[in-house]
């Protein structure tokens, strides 16, 4: 596994993707990327504070959606510990889940994992990118090291 460059068609894209890590580098012989592919026991979202958000309602999120996007079976729910947040998803035209969750204040795009559907990642580096989501020691330790000799601060 190495760095691969802006043009590459198909691959494996790992955490070496970075501008600030020299254009050749490359795993040690040892590393290993794993993809996970989860098939829940329950229903949840997930997101994360550098998502993308915006300060609305959710049922304004819903009208953008469905001025730009296929909206199908659209659900909104209560979700959280007590039930304190709003979200809502739908299914678009290609077959995928699209969520958002208001959380603080800001509806942040989310991810909706389904109970007992195995997520959907591509496996496949001969047809498209195929994201590594986490690696072995061997590798671990290299991108540490790189971090600490290249990240700019």
């Amino acid at each position: 596994m190495k760095k691969l460059g802006g043009n590459a068609k198909a691959g494996i894209q790992t955490d070496l993707d970075y501008d600030y890590f020299p254009s050749n580098i490359a795993f040690p012989k040892g590393s290993e990327c794993y993809i996970f592919q989860e098939t829940p026991s329950q229903s949840y979202y997930t997101f994360y504070d550098l998502a993308p958000r915006e300060d609305i309602t959710i049922a304004q999120w819903i009208i953008n959606e469905k001025k730009n996007n296929t909206v199908n079976d659209l659900i909104e729910e209560k979700v959280g510990k007590n039930n304190e947040l709003s979200a809502a998803r739908y299914t678009d035209e290609d077959g995928d889940i699209i969520a958002a969750i208001k959380y603080n204040g800001l509806v942040y795009d989310a991810y909706y994992y389904q109970k007992g559907v195995t997520e959907d990642s591509n496996i496949d580096f001969t047809t498209d990118f195929v994201n590594c989501d986490q690696y072995n020691t061997v590798a671990a330790n290299l991108l540490e090291e790189q971090i600490k000799i290249n990240y700019k601060k």
